[in-house]
């Protein structure tokens, strides 16, 4: 087993060694078989077939709501997105009829 001096040594090794297939395989091997994402997520980049990049899933869930906090309409928001790091991939879960969104830095 490899071992890394850094995240930046690490997602290198993967960005270089692994691919979906392979990542897919071994989850399978380890009895993870309900790990791959929704064939309907796609990058937002428009040169998609170079839309590659490797970091640690910092995950949220937005949901609809039917009111607005005046005092503070964007506070949970704003620090989620000030909470992410160096090396992190926010994955941003909405509703499936896309009537809801989030932004970010």
């Amino acid at each position: 087993m490899s071992t890394f001096n850094n995240d930046a040594e690490l997602f290198y090794f993967i960005k270089e060694n692994l691919y979906v297939a392979a990542v897919c395989d071994i989850l399978d091997e380890l009895g993870f078989r309900n790990q791959a994402m929704h064939q309907r997520l796609r990058p937002l980049l428009p040169d998609a077939e170079n839309c590659g990049f490797i970091g640690r899933a910092r995950t949220f869930r937005w949901m609809e709501t039917d009111y607005i906090e005046e005092e503070n309409p964007y506070g949970l928001e704003i620090e989620a997105m000030d909470s992410l790091k160096t090396g992190d991939v926010a994955v941003h879960s909405t509703d499936y009829g896309g009537t809801n969104a989030p932004w970010g830095n």
